[in-house]
């Protein structure tokens, strides 16, 4: 029994008080949890929960929860003790001594009970007499699942188990308001197609996996399994999080013995639970497992200038046992440095069969003279294989030569693709005269330089009538622009093709 002005709870054994426990300010409700054997006291003006142990009488946690605490209710299906906050406007669900929820409810909740027969908490709601604002709030768990109307100022309930009715006092209306117990909502849920919708994988592996998201749509959460059907002979589904309790995601993934059949076939992902069963379906690709190797790349080096392109190399994938289909083998490359990409043609592919590889380079960050070994590999059939090329990265510089009198400068940015390439060249004179320029490209340690480049600039004051055929307006000026072309370095260099130590590359046992 709680004494408000004392601040204590008594104790009664029969018709004897036998102890006396202090605990808040203004305790008001008082309900027993019969999971743990605590009981809960609500403190109106602490703000507070004070937590009694039954079996030595002493308070063993305080349990702050919202303003102005009134009805005290335990739930004996999911062992929440519910607290009515009058001055907040809603309910704190206490799991143990921790709020484990707020739930918002109606205005000035004060009593609260307990259907044992629908697992459902009653809050009456006092409300304003003036505004009829005054209803029964009705929590599933932690959910609001219905709202009552009842008379004005309730401030009492009950619940009658064996009628199964609620009982709610109306203070202001001088009535008693009788509830039917509210039904639990219908349990639904949707399902998300699965991601990704088709799996390929070779029979005796595994595949990977594909995940598929359960929603809960309407009531309360039930526990759902998950099932695949449709599966041909000899795959098998395996599930993560099977079961579990929507909103809540699975993941699928398959397994398949050597003599499934190859195809593809529409396998169906069913998950039931809570009276609903929903399915999608997934794509399921079986391969055949097949052998091949790879031959050393050819030639095994390149040589990227940047912001160029290289030359291609070629390598053979070949067939050495099963059957490939189209498409078996994709190719990558790895590690690539900053700013280099690979560039595959006739990938992916079956063996028998040829793909090449060649690298673009952008022209920065500059790296002169960078040599990285990529590895080439190829992976399909339930096998991978890798060869090695290398890759040499080189920094193209042009510039041009100034004799006195005249200027001449290259753009800031060159960048020089496959050859040949044009690049425009500006010069400007200070006086007439004959003058001639060179340009000359530099990359690691090669340099080609142009032949002469000769400028013939006049004075602008009398010009002549034509110069080379010209009008003398095209022929000169003081600022003489030119075109050039520019043709990117080459090297040419004889590669001799070397077999790994140990002879031919190993077939796939």
């Amino acid at each position: 029994m709680t004494n408000s002005d004392s601040q204590t709870v008594s104790v009664i054994s029969g018709t004897v008080v036998v102890a006396t426990v202090p605990v808040g300010d203004g305790p008001s409700g008082v309900a027993y949890d019969s999971g743990n054997g605590y009981v809960y006291v609500s403190n109106y003006f602490s703000s507070n929960v004070s937590v009694i142990d039954g079996t030595t009488n002493t308070v063993v946690a305080t349990v702050p929860v919202g303003y102005l605490p009134r009805g005290v209710a335990y739930d004996s299906e999911n062992m929440y003790v519910y607290v009515a906050d009058y001055g907040s406007n809603n309910v704190s669900v206490i799991d143990g001594t921790t709020v484990v929820a707020t739930v918002p409810v109606g205005t000035l909740p004060g009593a609260l009970a307990y259907d044992g027969g629908n697992g459902f908490v009653y809050v009456a709601n006092f409300g304003s007499y003036y505004y009829s604002s005054s209803n029964v709030s009705v929590i599933s768990g932690t959910v609001v699942v219905a709202t009552v109307p009842v008379g004005n100022c309730p401030d009492g309930v009950a619940y009658d188990s064996g009628n199964g009715y609620l009982y709610v006092s109306n203070y202001c209306s001088g009535t008693v308001s009788v509830i039917s117990a509210v039904e639990q909502p219908s349990f639904d849920f949707s399902l998300s197609s699965p991601s990704p919708g088709s799996i390929s994988f070779v029979r005796g592996d595994t595949s990977p996996s594909s995940s598929i998201t359960a929603t809960l749509t309407t009531g309360s959460a039930v526990p759902v399994t998950i099932t695949a059907s449709d599966l041909p002979d000899g795959v098998t589904a395996y599930f993560t999080n099977n079961p579990c309790s929507p909103t809540c995601t699975v993941s699928v993934s398959f397994t398949a013995t050597e003599s499934v059949p190859t195809g593809t076939v529409t396998v169906s992902i069913n998950v039931t639970g809570g009276g609903r069963s929903h399915s999608v379906s997934l794509q399921l690709t079986v391969t055949a497992a097949f052998g091949f190797f790879l031959s050393t790349p050819s030639p095994s080096s390149l040589i990227v200038v940047q912001g160029g392109t290289s030359p291609s190399s070629s390598i053979t994938a070949t067939l050495v046992d099963g059957a490939a289909t189209s498409t078996d083998v994709t190719f990558t490359a790895s590690p690539l440095p900053t700013g280099i990409t690979a560039i595959f043609t006739n990938n992916p592919c079956s063996p028998t069969c040829t793909v090449t590889v060649g690298f673009s380079a952008t022209p920065s960050p500059i790296m002169d003279n960078v040599t990285t070994s990529i590895s080439i590999v190829a992976a399909g059939g339930g096998s991978y294989y890798s060869v090695a090329i290398s890759l040499m990265v080189r920094a193209l510089s042009v510039s041009a030569s100034s004799p006195s009198g005249l200027t001449c400068t290259l753009p800031s940015s060159v960048s020089f693709g496959s050859s040949p390439q044009a690049a425009t060249l500006s010069c400007g004179a200070t006086a007439a005269g004959d003058y001639a320029v060179t340009v000359t490209g530099t990359s690691g340690s090669l340099t080609h330089t142009t032949s002469s480049i000769l400028f013939h600039v006049v004075a602008a004051s009398s010009p002549p009538p034509s110069f080379l055929g010209l009008p003398a307006p095209e022929g000169y000026a003081l600022l003489a622009g030119i075109s050039i072309a520019v043709v990117a370095i080459g090297v040419v260099l004889t590669l001799r093709r070397v077999r790994p130590k140990g002879g031919s590359p190993p077939r796939p046992s």
